[in-house]
């Protein structure tokens, strides 16, 4: 009887003790809009071919003044690549390049993000074919009127570390890839 009085009277500290700590900071969740774009650049025979992936989804979680709680998580869908030309965007699908049929999607996750000379990083991993390495992806975020924000970054890239393409006199092994990502909450 004893053991059953003091059973509950710890549960009642217990109750007591957390009815007095605050809530986690709710973090603040966002949804991408439909103007968003993922693009990207790289020189071939000296001349710069411009390109895009139309189909990506992403979980932001981004609080500016909880940066420790945010997190951000992409795919994208490799066989969306669109350059303008069909033919090159089958050829970038083929086994040559992005090898569409056996690795679909590029994913990054973020294990930190943090402030750094008035912007953002998020250090994570990125996975391209079957290859992941981790990268620093410099972020701006601009927040708008009406629950609305702007996430922009660039990035370079080296298609070869990912297995994208062999060596090449034409193509260049780097490219830049932008993201204007366009969100709400």
């Amino acid at each position: 009887m004893k053991t059953l009085q003091n059973f509950f009277g710890t549960l009642a500290v217990l109750v007591v003790t957390f009815s007095f700590i605050p809530p986690a900071s709710a973090q603040t969740v966002w949804k991408i809009e439909p103007t968003s774009e993922i693009k990207f650049t790289i020189k071939n025979a000296g001349i710069a071919v411009n390109g895009k992936f139309k189909t990506f989804t992403a979980n932001i979680k981004f609080d500016p003044e909880h940066l420790d709680k945010s997190q951000i998580e992409g795919t994208i869908d490799v066989n969306s690549i669109d350059t303008g030309i069909g033919s090159r965007d089958k050829h970038l699908r083929s086994d040559d390049y992005f090898d569409v049929s056996k690795y679909p999607k590029i994913t990054f996750k973020s294990e930190q993000i943090f402030k750094y000379e008035g912007n953002y990083v998020a250090r994570g991993k990125l996975t391209i074919k079957n290859v992941t390495k981790e990268i620093l992806i410099p972020i701006h975020f601009t927040p708008k009127e009406g629950n609305k924000a702007h996430f922009k970054s660039t990035i370079l890239l080296n298609r070869i570390d990912y297995g994208v393409g062999g060596k090449s006199l034409m193509m260049s092994d780097e490219l830049t890839a932008t993201l204007e990502i366009e969100v709400s909450k």
